[in-house]
């Protein structure tokens, strides 16, 4: 186990709140047992550790982000992700393999959408065409996960959106019924808005007959 590893994990131990556990374990469907430290704990633990610890090598980078990940406890998880943001310099497409299996190995919302958003979506948003080749490949995947991470890949690209490849995206999963998609749809479309809202307009318009109630109700929230 790399150090840095062993420093996040004892740190969280450390911090460890039995009487929260319980509540966020069943607030997360039971996904993962949990060691009760709240958010603004955990990322001072991650901030102390990016500071203590100068990973001057991806595959040492890419070590302790598995190693995390891969913990008992959903904290590490977060942590995970916290550290990964953390380290700039490793934000290249070089990061991108590592991503992707965090990516395939992503088991609830909770790690989905700072991955998709705040991790992928950051490393894509000036690599067009790798955006839309991955995205397209997330899209046929048939984890549940990875769609919903095609669909969230531009929330906040704003003008660097490529409203064709949202168009594509989003028209290809009209059909499904599952909610976490639907939620989805309706969710890069709310945003989206923001940003353009004719075109939002306009989308929901022309796929009246396909678009499910929640995603047009997402989607024209502030319209």
């Amino acid at each position: 186990m790399h150090p840095l590893t062993r420093f996040i994990r004892a740190e969280l131990e450390g911090a460890a709140r039995p009487q929260d556990a319980a509540a966020m374990y069943a607030y997360m469907k039971g996904v993962q047992p949990f060691r009760g430290v709240k958010t603004p704990a955990r990322r001072e633990i991650v901030r102390r550790a990016h500071a203590r610890f100068d990973l001057e090598a991806r595959c040492a980078y890419d070590t302790v982000v598995r190693e995390l990940w891969s913990g008992t406890y959903r904290e590490e998880r977060y942590a995970a992700l916290d550290l990964a943001a953390h380290y700039r310099r490793f934000h290249t497409l070089a990061a991108l393999p590592l991503l992707e299996e965090l990516l395939a190995g992503t088991d609830w919302w909770d790690v989905l959408d700072p991955l998709a958003t705040g991790l992928l979506g950051k490393l894509l948003r000036a690599q067009g065409d790798t955006l839309r080749a991955r995205a397209r490949v997330w899209n046929a995947a048939p984890h549940l996960w990875t769609r919903r991470a095609a669909i969230l890949v531009q929330l906040g690209h704003k003008r660097d959106t490529d409203p064709a490849l949202l168009e594509e995206i989003l028209a290809s999963r009209l059909h499904e019924q599952e909610f976490f998609i639907r939620k989805a749809v309706g969710w890069a479309l709310r945003e989206y808005a923001k940003t353009d809202p004719g075109w939002v307009q306009d989308f929901v318009a022309r796929h009246a007959e396909q678009i499910c109630a929640l995603s047009r109700r997402e989607a024209l929230r502030h319209l």
